[in-house]
C-alpha cells in the first residue's frame, strides 16, 4: 500500500456513530477501510494520468482519508465519513440513509413499480453529453407527466428515479441507464413510451423493463439496496489485467457523474433531516479520537498505542 501524505486536503463533514459495535465488526472495518484506500489510490492514478481538475481530485482523496480517525463512546463505534458517493466506507452509510428515507413513503403506494430506462451503449468521449441528454430528455418527460397528473389523465405523479452506469469488459462500451420506483402501471408505461419517442435512434424498446415489486418489507429493501449502487464494484482478485481497465473506465463514469443528482424524486417530499454538519476543524476540539494505522487495519491511540479494537467486546453484541 502506498501512504501518501494528503491529510491537509481533508474535508470530512459527518459524524457517524454505530451501535453496539464488537471487537471483530471494528477490525472489519479497519480491513474494509485499507481495501478503500487501496481502491481510492486506484481512482487518483488514473486521474492525475488524465488531468482531472483539482476539484475532482480531492474528492477522491477524501474518499482515501474517510475514516481516518475513530473512537468509542460507550458502546457504539464512532467515526469520521467523507460521506462520498463513491467511498467504500460510506456506501453502506449511504444505503441505509436511503432505506430508511424512502422505504415508508414506498411501502405506502398501491402498485409499486421498478422501470428500467436504457439506450444504446457509447465510448468514453460521449458519456457526459449521454447524461446531459438523458437529464433533459427525463426533466420534460416529468414535466408532461405531471401536466398529465393535473389534468386527470394519469391516476398518480410520484417516484424516484436512481442514475446507474455499466461497463463491459469485452465491448468495453458504457451503459448510463435510470432505474425509476413507482407507483402504477400507467405511469410506469407513460415513462417508457415517452422515452422510446425521445430517444427514437438511440433505444430499443425490447430493452426497457417494468417489473412488479411484490409488497413484502424485503422485497422493498432488496429494491433499494439494488438501486443504490451507480457502479460494481467486483472481486479484484478475478479481475487479473482487466484491472487497471476497470478503474480507467469506473474513473470515466464518476468524474461524468460529478455535480450530478444520482437519486432524484418526484411528487413527494422527505421528511427534513435532522443531521448536523460539523465545522471541518472539529477534530481539534474534541479528545479520545484514534488514528488508523493502516499496516495493522485498526485505529491506534495517540496517546497509549492500544488498538480501537481492543476496547469493544469479542462476543455479543452490546445493546
Amino acid at each position: 500500500m502506498k501512504s501518501l501524505d494528503t491529510l491537509g486536503q481533508l474535508d470530512i463533514n459527518s459524524i457517524l456513530s454505530h451501535t453496539g459495535s464488537t471487537s471483530n465488526q471494528v477490525r472489519k472495518k479497519g480491513i474494509k477501510k485499507s481495501i478503500a484506500m487501496s481502491f481510492a489510490l486506484e481512482l487518483i492514478d488514473v486521474a492525475k494520468l488524465k488531468e482531472r481538475e483539482e476539484k475532482f481530485k480531492k474528492l477522491i482523496w477524501n474518499s482515501f482519508h474517510c475514516l481516518s480517525a475513530a473512537k468509542k463512546v460507550g458502546n457504539s463505534f464512532k467515526g469520521t465519513y467523507c460521506k462520498n458517493r463513491f467511498c467504500l466506507n460510506c456506501i453502506p452509510n449511504r444505503m441505509a440513509v436511503n432505506i430508511n428515507s424512502y422505504l415508508p413513503i414506498i411501502r405506502l403506494w398501491q402498485e409499486p413499480r421498478i422501470v428500467t430506462l436504457t439506450l444504446r451503449n457509447i465510448d468514453a468521449p460521449h458519456l457526459i453529453g449521454r447524461f446531459d441528454a438523458m437529464k433533459d430528455e427525463f426533466g420534460k418527460i416529468l414535466r408532461s407527466a405531471n401536466y398529465r397528473y393535473i389534468k386527470g389523465k394519469l391516476p398518480n405523479y410520484c417516484g424516484v428515479r436512481i442514475t446507474e452506469c455499466s461497463y463491459s469488459l469485452e465491448s468495453k462500451l458504457f451503459n448510463p441507464h435510470y432505474h425509476i420506483i413507482t407507483d402504477g402501471d400507467e405511469l410506469s408505461n407513460f415513462l417508457v413510451e415517452q422515452w422510446c419517442s425521445r430517444f427514437e435512434t438511440e433505444c430499443l424498446e425490447t430493452s426497457q423493463d417494468i417489473r412488479e415489486i411484490k409488497k413484502t418489507e424485503d422485497n422493498y429493501i432488496k429494491v433499494l439496496k439494488y438501486t443504490n449502487k451507480i457502479f460494481h464494484i467486483p472481486n479484484f482478485t478475478e479481475l487479473d489485467e482487466g484491472k487497471s481497465e476497470y478503474f480507467d473506465a469506473l474513473e470515466e463514469i464518476l468524474y461524468a457523474l460529478t455535480g450530478r443528482r444520482v437519486w432524484q424524486k418526484f411528487g413527494f417530499d422527505l421528511p427534513q433531516s435532522n443531521e448536523k454538519k460539523r465545522d471541518s476543524n472539529w477534530l481539534d476540539d474534541e479528545e479520545g479520537w484514534n488514528i488508523f494505522n493502516e499496516y495493522i487495519n485498526d485505529w491506534i491511540s495517540p496517546v497509549d498505542g492500544t488498538k480501537l479494537s481492543d476496547q469493544f467486546f469479542n462476543d455479543t453484541k452490546i445493546k
